[in-house]
């Protein structure tokens, strides 16, 4: 079986851009029996789930996790409210990995298994130098982290990561006693080597790019596979016995070109399991 997967593809603000079409056009050419996305398709969550029905009716099978612009539901019902409303509105999609158990894992051939949630953030990432008040204010430079006006969980940051990270231990713990071989889809980085590195504003912005707390995840529970997105970064690393993919499309003004179908096409990472 060939899987594809891709993250960050941001159907709204690359709008100028016919990224369904690349998107279809790079899995049925690079011949992916299942595309996986994770994270970051709309801030709006009926433009997402619509995005994703399309993609199922139009016979490219298709599952995601939903990323940090994902749930702003922006224009949407729940825009400024209770952010696990919109979560809960993905859980309820056939399409989405997200859930508090392992019902909503996809069962693959050779017992293989998709299991997955957005992930969050809880400032590991981030240089040392900064202390975690500094850092929950998601502010530096005079640029801000977004999150602090769009997401509203109602919990810190790394209450909400340690209640994510402990739905994911259990159903991942869980696929592991009954022998599965595993494959975890979030939208935020589960290993450090895909922090940015550059130094200034990022070494205070990876706060919110991830949690070191996952690769040890990973690791404790014989996971062989790590998809990822968040960075728009497009890099991979086999860790451990564990294989890290981050496969990001990003915004088309970081694109190295203007060609939507080429970019997509680089972006998308097809794997044989």
């Amino acid at each position: 079986m060939r899987i594809g997967v891709i993250s960050d593809i941001h159907v709204d603000i690359n709008r100028d851009y016919d990224i369904y079409g690349a998107l279809t056009e790079a899995v049925r050419g690079q011949g992916a029996d299942l595309l996986v996305i994770a994270g970051d398709i709309s801030e709006n969550s009926d433009e997402l789930l619509a995005f994703m029905d399309r993609l199922n009716t139009d016979g490219i099978p298709s599952r995601f996790v939903p990323g940090n612009h994902d749930m702003w539901d922006v224009g949407g019902t729940y825009a400024g409210g209770d952010t696990w409303k919109v979560w809960e509105k993905y859980c309820a999609s056939p399409w989405c990995l997200s859930g508090p158990d392992t019902k909503h894992d996809l069962e693959l051939p050779g017992g293989w298994v998709l299991t997955g949630d957005i992930g969050w953030y809880d400032y590991s990432l981030a240089s040392a130098k900064f202390t975690a008040e500094e850092l929950s204010k998601k502010k530096f430079g005079g640029r801000t982290w977004m999150d602090s006006y769009k997401a509203h969980w109602g919990m810190t940051d790394r209450e909400l990561d340690e209640k994510m990270r402990s739905m994911l231990e259990a159903r991942i713990s869980a696929r592991a006693a009954e022998g599965k071989k595993i494959i975890l889809v979030t939208h935020m980085l589960t290993h450090p080597y895909f922090k940015v590195l550059r130094p200034g504003m990022w070494e205070y912005f990876n706060a919110f790019l991830g949690s070191s707390a996952y690769a040890e995840l990973c690791m404790k529970y014989g996971v062989k596979m790590s998809l990822m997105g968040h960075v728009h970064h497009r890099q991979e690393l086999t860790d451990q016995g564990v294989r890290y993919i981050c496969a990001c499309l990003g915004y088309h003004s970081e694109w190295k070109s203007d060609d939507c179908r080429k970019e997509t096409a680089e972006a998308l990472k097809v794997f044989e399991i």
